[in-house]
Protein backbone atom coordinates (compact mmCIF):
# COMPACT_ATOMS: atom_id res chain seq x y z
CA UNK A 1 0.00 0.00 0.00
CA UNK A 2 1.50 3.67 -0.95
CA UNK A 3 2.47 5.44 1.80
CA UNK A 4 1.46 8.80 0.16
CA UNK A 5 -2.05 7.40 0.10
CA UNK A 6 -2.40 6.34 3.87
CA UNK A 7 -0.76 9.62 4.74
CA UNK A 8 -3.03 11.33 2.98
CA UNK A 9 -6.19 10.05 4.52
CA UNK A 10 -4.52 9.87 8.38
CA UNK A 11 -3.84 13.92 7.92
CA UNK A 12 -7.39 14.53 6.63
CA UNK A 13 -8.71 12.56 9.42
CA UNK A 14 -7.22 14.35 11.34
CA UNK A 15 -8.00 17.50 10.22
CA UNK A 16 -11.82 17.36 9.94
CA UNK A 17 -12.40 15.17 12.54
CA UNK A 18 -12.22 18.19 15.38
CA UNK A 19 -14.20 20.26 12.69
CA UNK A 20 -16.87 18.25 12.17
CA UNK A 21 -16.87 17.38 16.20
CA UNK A 22 -16.95 20.77 17.06
CA UNK A 23 -19.55 22.26 13.84
CA UNK A 24 -22.28 19.64 15.60
CA UNK A 25 -21.65 20.19 18.95
CA UNK A 26 -22.82 24.07 18.60
CA UNK A 27 -26.15 25.12 19.88
CA UNK A 28 -27.23 26.99 16.62
CA UNK A 29 -26.08 23.61 14.72
CA UNK A 30 -28.03 21.50 16.87
CA UNK A 31 -31.51 23.73 17.10
CA UNK A 32 -31.32 23.38 13.16
CA UNK A 33 -30.04 20.05 12.91
CA UNK A 34 -30.39 17.71 15.96
CA UNK A 35 -27.71 16.43 18.99
CA UNK A 36 -25.54 13.88 17.56
CA UNK A 37 -23.97 11.74 19.68
CA UNK A 38 -20.10 10.33 19.20
CA UNK A 39 -21.00 7.31 16.67
CA UNK A 40 -22.78 9.66 14.69
CA UNK A 41 -20.16 12.38 14.63
CA UNK A 42 -17.70 9.31 13.27
CA UNK A 43 -20.29 8.04 11.02
CA UNK A 44 -20.40 12.06 9.85
CA UNK A 45 -16.69 12.22 9.42
CA UNK A 46 -16.38 8.79 7.28
CA UNK A 47 -19.86 10.27 5.12
CA UNK A 48 -17.35 13.24 4.40
CA UNK A 49 -14.72 11.85 3.39
CA UNK A 50 -16.61 9.25 0.94
CA UNK A 51 -17.87 12.39 -0.33
CA UNK A 52 -14.31 13.49 -1.01
CA UNK A 53 -13.51 10.61 -2.92
CA UNK A 54 -16.74 10.62 -5.18
CA UNK A 55 -16.37 14.30 -5.75
CA UNK A 56 -12.93 13.77 -6.75
CA UNK A 57 -13.42 11.27 -9.14
CA UNK A 58 -16.48 13.40 -11.06
CA UNK A 59 -14.10 16.00 -11.42
CA UNK A 60 -11.48 13.48 -12.99
CA UNK A 61 -13.68 13.08 -15.93
CA UNK A 62 -14.84 17.05 -16.30
CA UNK A 63 -13.12 19.06 -19.55
CA UNK A 64 -10.64 21.76 -19.41
CA UNK A 65 -12.52 24.27 -19.72
CA UNK A 66 -15.39 23.28 -17.43
CA UNK A 67 -12.73 22.98 -14.27
CA UNK A 68 -13.56 26.49 -12.80
CA UNK A 69 -17.70 25.73 -12.38
CA UNK A 70 -16.83 22.23 -12.06
CA UNK A 71 -14.95 22.41 -8.88
CA UNK A 72 -17.20 25.26 -7.90
CA UNK A 73 -20.56 23.29 -7.59
CA UNK A 74 -18.63 20.08 -5.96
CA UNK A 75 -17.49 22.57 -3.31
CA UNK A 76 -20.95 23.75 -2.78
CA UNK A 77 -22.46 20.50 -2.77
CA UNK A 78 -19.98 19.04 -0.57
CA UNK A 79 -19.72 22.24 2.06
CA UNK A 80 -23.71 22.32 2.45
CA UNK A 81 -23.57 20.84 5.40
CA UNK A 82 -21.34 23.21 6.86
CA UNK A 83 -23.38 26.43 6.38
CA UNK A 84 -24.09 27.41 9.25
CA UNK A 85 -20.67 28.52 10.33
CA UNK A 86 -18.46 30.17 8.10
CA UNK A 87 -14.95 29.52 10.25
CA UNK A 88 -16.12 25.88 9.90
CA UNK A 89 -16.79 25.88 6.29
CA UNK A 90 -13.66 27.84 5.47
CA UNK A 91 -11.84 25.04 7.36
CA UNK A 92 -13.61 22.11 5.37
CA UNK A 93 -13.05 24.31 1.89
CA UNK A 94 -8.77 24.42 3.16
CA UNK A 95 -9.20 20.55 3.87
CA UNK A 96 -11.27 19.12 0.87
CA UNK A 97 -8.61 21.01 -1.43
CA UNK A 98 -5.80 20.25 0.04
CA UNK A 99 -6.91 16.54 -0.62
CA UNK A 100 -7.72 16.63 -3.42
CA UNK A 101 -4.49 18.05 -4.61
CA UNK A 102 -2.97 15.37 -2.99
CA UNK A 103 -4.76 13.31 -5.01
CA UNK A 104 -3.38 14.34 -8.32
CA UNK A 105 -0.20 14.14 -6.51
CA UNK A 106 -0.10 10.86 -6.03
CA UNK A 107 -1.25 9.90 -9.31
CA UNK A 108 1.32 12.03 -10.65
CA UNK A 109 -1.15 14.31 -11.92
CA UNK A 110 0.63 17.68 -10.96
CA UNK A 111 0.74 18.86 -14.35
CA UNK A 112 -2.86 19.15 -15.70
CA UNK A 113 -5.19 22.28 -14.98
CA UNK A 114 -7.29 20.92 -12.67
CA UNK A 115 -4.08 20.86 -10.19
CA UNK A 116 -3.15 23.93 -10.89
CA UNK A 117 -6.58 25.62 -10.29
CA UNK A 118 -6.57 23.85 -6.91
CA UNK A 119 -3.81 24.99 -6.03
CA UNK A 120 -4.17 28.95 -6.94
CA UNK A 121 -7.28 28.25 -5.12
CA UNK A 122 -5.48 27.23 -1.50
CA UNK A 123 -3.27 30.07 -2.05
CA UNK A 124 -6.30 32.20 -2.23
CA UNK A 125 -7.77 30.43 0.61
CA UNK A 126 -4.21 31.73 2.41
CA UNK A 127 -3.60 27.48 2.83
CA UNK A 128 -0.05 28.04 1.73
CA UNK A 129 0.00 24.72 -0.21
CA UNK A 130 3.22 23.20 -1.45
CA UNK A 131 3.96 20.20 -4.06
CA UNK A 132 5.21 17.66 -2.09
CA UNK A 133 2.35 15.27 -0.72
CA UNK A 134 4.53 14.61 2.48
CA UNK A 135 5.49 17.97 4.45
CA UNK A 136 7.35 16.81 7.28
CA UNK A 137 6.28 19.67 9.60
CA UNK A 138 2.72 18.44 9.29
CA UNK A 139 3.59 14.96 10.30
CA UNK A 140 2.41 13.71 13.64
CA UNK A 141 4.78 12.36 15.82
CA UNK A 142 4.03 10.23 18.68
CA UNK A 143 4.46 11.83 22.30
CA UNK A 144 7.75 10.56 24.09
CA UNK A 145 7.08 7.20 26.02
CA UNK A 146 4.34 6.61 23.82
CA UNK A 147 3.52 3.05 21.50
CA UNK A 148 5.27 4.42 18.35
CA UNK A 149 3.20 4.08 15.01
CA UNK A 150 -0.14 4.42 13.63
CA UNK A 151 -3.19 1.74 13.78
CA UNK A 152 -4.66 0.46 10.44
CA UNK A 153 -5.65 3.09 7.94
CA UNK A 154 -9.15 1.75 5.95
CA UNK A 155 -8.29 3.30 2.48
CA UNK A 156 -11.40 1.84 0.49
CA UNK A 157 -13.01 4.81 -1.63
CA UNK A 158 -16.17 4.45 -0.20
CA UNK A 159 -14.99 4.65 3.52
CA UNK A 160 -18.30 4.75 5.18
CA UNK A 161 -19.98 1.43 3.79
CA UNK A 162 -16.84 -0.19 4.02
CA UNK A 163 -15.94 0.48 7.71
CA UNK A 164 -18.97 0.08 9.03
CA UNK A 165 -20.13 -3.17 6.84
CA UNK A 166 -16.88 -4.81 7.99
CA UNK A 167 -17.86 -3.39 12.16
CA UNK A 168 -21.51 -5.05 11.33
CA UNK A 169 -20.62 -7.81 9.44
CA UNK A 170 -17.56 -9.02 11.90
CA UNK A 171 -20.28 -8.46 14.66
CA UNK A 172 -22.62 -10.64 13.06
CA UNK A 173 -20.25 -13.37 12.24
CA UNK A 174 -19.18 -13.49 16.13
CA UNK A 175 -15.70 -12.39 15.34
CA UNK A 176 -15.73 -9.36 17.75
CA UNK A 177 -17.75 -9.19 20.78
CA UNK A 178 -20.99 -7.75 20.26
CA UNK A 179 -20.81 -5.45 22.76
CA UNK A 180 -17.82 -3.80 20.88
CA UNK A 181 -17.84 0.29 20.36
CA UNK A 182 -18.39 1.98 17.17
CA UNK A 183 -15.67 4.25 18.38
CA UNK A 184 -13.16 1.42 19.33
CA UNK A 185 -13.46 0.10 15.81
CA UNK A 186 -13.28 3.33 14.17
CA UNK A 187 -9.79 3.96 16.37
CA UNK A 188 -8.36 0.78 14.95
CA UNK A 189 -8.38 1.76 11.29
CA UNK A 190 -8.40 5.19 10.92
CA UNK A 191 -4.82 5.89 11.47
CA UNK A 192 -4.73 7.02 15.18
CA UNK A 193 -1.46 7.24 17.51
CA UNK A 194 -1.02 3.79 18.51
CA UNK A 195 -0.26 5.62 22.51
CA UNK A 196 -3.57 7.08 22.59
CA UNK A 197 -5.20 3.87 21.34
CA UNK A 198 -7.20 3.33 24.79
CA UNK A 199 -9.65 0.71 23.65
CA UNK A 200 -8.86 -2.49 22.12
CA UNK A 201 -11.25 -4.54 20.06
CA UNK A 202 -12.40 -7.84 21.49
CA UNK A 203 -11.48 -10.47 18.96
CA UNK A 204 -13.57 -14.02 20.21
CA UNK A 205 -12.16 -16.31 17.37
CA UNK A 206 -8.96 -17.84 17.14
CA UNK A 207 -5.86 -15.65 16.80
CA UNK A 208 -4.94 -17.29 13.87
CA UNK A 209 -7.94 -16.23 11.85
CA UNK A 210 -7.31 -12.50 13.03
CA UNK A 211 -3.99 -13.15 11.74
CA UNK A 212 -6.17 -14.35 8.37
CA UNK A 213 -7.93 -11.52 8.23
CA UNK A 214 -5.53 -8.78 8.56
CA UNK A 215 -3.41 -10.52 5.89
CA UNK A 216 -6.20 -10.68 3.54
CA UNK A 217 -7.11 -7.08 3.94
CA UNK A 218 -3.71 -6.15 2.98
CA UNK A 219 -3.14 -8.31 0.14
CA UNK A 220 -6.78 -6.71 -0.93
CA UNK A 221 -4.87 -3.26 -0.42
CA UNK A 222 -8.12 -2.10 1.77
CA UNK A 223 -5.66 -0.98 4.11
CA UNK A 224 -2.39 1.06 4.63
CA UNK A 225 0.16 1.35 7.28
CA UNK A 226 2.12 4.30 8.08
CA UNK A 227 5.18 4.88 10.31
CA UNK A 228 7.95 6.92 10.97
CA UNK A 229 11.49 6.25 11.16
CA UNK A 230 13.98 8.35 14.27
CA UNK A 231 14.78 10.78 11.55
CA UNK A 232 11.08 11.08 10.92
CA UNK A 233 11.07 9.45 7.36
CA UNK A 234 7.95 7.70 6.77
CA UNK A 235 8.28 4.40 5.27
CA UNK A 236 6.31 0.97 4.90
CA UNK A 237 6.00 -1.01 8.00
CA UNK A 238 6.66 -4.85 7.55
CA UNK A 239 6.11 -5.31 11.30
CA UNK A 240 2.68 -5.79 10.51
CA UNK A 241 1.68 -7.35 14.16
CA UNK A 242 2.41 -4.36 16.19
CA UNK A 243 -0.70 -2.75 15.52
CA UNK A 244 -2.49 -5.93 15.89
CA UNK A 245 -1.27 -6.57 19.68
CA UNK A 246 -2.38 -2.26 20.07
CA UNK A 247 -6.18 -2.68 18.40
CA UNK A 248 -6.90 -6.16 19.42
CA UNK A 249 -7.33 -7.91 22.60
CA UNK A 250 -8.55 -11.84 23.02
CA UNK A 251 -11.44 -13.30 24.32
CA UNK A 252 -9.66 -13.31 27.84
CA UNK A 253 -8.71 -9.74 27.61
CA UNK A 254 -4.87 -10.15 26.88
CA UNK A 255 -3.07 -8.29 23.90
CA UNK A 256 -3.50 -10.01 20.84
CA UNK A 257 0.33 -10.48 20.19
CA UNK A 258 2.90 -13.02 18.34
CA UNK A 259 0.98 -12.15 14.86
CA UNK A 260 4.42 -13.26 12.69
CA UNK A 261 4.65 -16.60 14.24
CA UNK A 262 0.79 -17.36 13.65
CA UNK A 263 0.92 -16.27 10.34
CA UNK A 264 4.25 -18.23 9.66
CA UNK A 265 1.91 -21.58 10.24
CA UNK A 266 -1.17 -20.28 7.69
CA UNK A 267 -0.43 -22.55 4.77
CA UNK A 268 2.66 -24.69 5.92
CA UNK A 269 1.23 -25.94 9.03
CA UNK A 270 -2.54 -25.11 8.93
CA UNK A 271 -5.31 -23.60 7.06
CA UNK A 272 -7.46 -21.68 9.68
CA UNK A 273 -10.91 -22.92 10.55
CA UNK A 274 -13.45 -21.11 9.40
CA UNK A 275 -11.60 -18.58 6.75
CA UNK A 276 -14.49 -18.67 4.16
CA UNK A 277 -16.05 -16.05 7.12
CA UNK A 278 -13.20 -13.80 6.70
CA UNK A 279 -13.38 -14.43 2.45
CA UNK A 280 -16.81 -14.05 2.44
CA UNK A 281 -16.93 -11.14 4.31
CA UNK A 282 -14.33 -9.53 1.96
CA UNK A 283 -14.48 -10.63 -0.71
CA UNK A 284 -17.67 -12.69 -1.45
CA UNK A 285 -15.80 -16.21 -1.25
CA UNK A 286 -12.52 -15.66 -2.56
CA UNK A 287 -10.78 -19.31 -1.90
CA UNK A 288 -7.55 -20.69 -0.81
CA UNK A 289 -5.77 -19.93 2.46
CA UNK A 290 -2.33 -17.71 1.83
CA UNK A 291 0.81 -19.89 1.11
CA UNK A 292 4.48 -19.34 0.89
CA UNK A 293 4.08 -17.52 -2.06
CA UNK A 294 1.95 -14.60 -1.19
CA UNK A 295 3.20 -11.29 -1.30
CA UNK A 296 4.15 -10.79 2.34
CA UNK A 297 6.79 -12.77 2.98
Amino acid sequence: MSIPKTYSYIMTYRVIEPIIESYYSKQKVEKEKREYNKEIILSLVLSYMSSLNRSFNILMQIRTKDIEEKVRIQLTTILGPFMLDNKDKLEMEKATLRYWKNRLLINKWEETPLYNHLFIKLEELGAHPTNEIIDVKEVPSPEKGAKKGYSYTLVDEDVQDSLTGLFNSLKDKKCIAPATEFETFYNAFTGKPLGKIEKRIKWIRPKILLVYFIVRLLHLKKIGIYDLEPNHKIQDNLDYWKQMEAVFMDKNGKPMDNGLREYTKIGLEVVPKNVEIIDNILVRGISGPINQYDSLR
